[in-house]
């Protein structure tokens, strides 16, 4: 069903035309898939480009069905009051690209790519990264507020040894962390942006997503609601 035709016919109808590289352009009829899509977005690059493909179909999911989700309805929104529809181009690649926007931002104000694992939010920063832990398990640590850090250090600090000076750098926080198991990190410290790295087999059972209810029997597996 051409859109063209379609809106022509009802002008009030919304189209929304999801694809790989948009309804224009040298790539609008290259066939592809997620991978594909982030690299010509330039996120395969900025992750270091290795062969591994990400677990989660960041074009597929992020830029394209959420993208597209938000624009059926801001154009819905838009009919209420100008009485027209329209015809919507997402595009997956586009829809990543956004995603990465700010990182990109800073890369082309200082005439560079991107650093994989240097940024602030990519590795680079000691307070952003996750630790490996005594029993095999890791910790996500994440204080980036000065109050977090603050917090965080002065746990970290009582738990030292009298008269050690704590060692905030990666390697500093990768020796200390190996030294108790995870879980107990994530008690000590509560409140300070710390938190596990869930596997699979625990998330059904976490307390949080009990609580809130994220996971339901289908077919007797559990799975992931819709998280609306």
């Amino acid at each position: 069903l051409d859109p063209v035709r379609l809106r022509a016919d009802h002008p009030r109808l919304v189209v929304c035309s999801i694809s790989g590289y948009g309804q224009t352009g040298p790539l609008a009829l290259e066939p592809g898939h997620d991978l594909n899509y982030q690299g010509y977005a330039g996120i395969i690059a900025a992750a270091g480009g290795e062969g591994t493909p990400w677990p989660v179909q960041v074009a597929d999911l992020a830029g394209g069905a959420q993208s597209a989700a938000l624009a059926i309805v801001a154009a819905l929104l838009g009919r209420l009051s100008h009485g027209e529809g329209a015809w919507l181009d997402c595009s997956m690649t586009d829809g990543s690209m956004a995603l990465l926007a700010p990182h990109l931002a800073t890369a082309l104000a200082e005439s560079r790519d991107l650093n994989p694992g240097g940024e602030l939010l990519t590795g680079g920063y000691s307070a952003y990264r996750s630790y490996p832990c005594a029993d095999g398990g890791w910790l996500t640590v994440a204080p980036l507020e000065p109050k977090f850090m603050a917090r965080l250090v002065g746990v970290l600090s009582a738990l030292a040894e009298e008269g050690a000076e704590l060692d905030t750098s990666e390697e500093g926080f990768r020796r200390l962390f190996l030294t108790r198991p995870r879980d107990e990190w994530v008690t000590l410290l509560q409140g300070c942006c710390v938190g596990p790295a869930l596997g699979a087999q625990e998330l059904p059972t976490h307390p949080q997503h009990v609580a809130r209810g994220t996971f339901e029997p289908v077919l007797g597996l559990p799975m992931v609601r819709a998280p609306f």
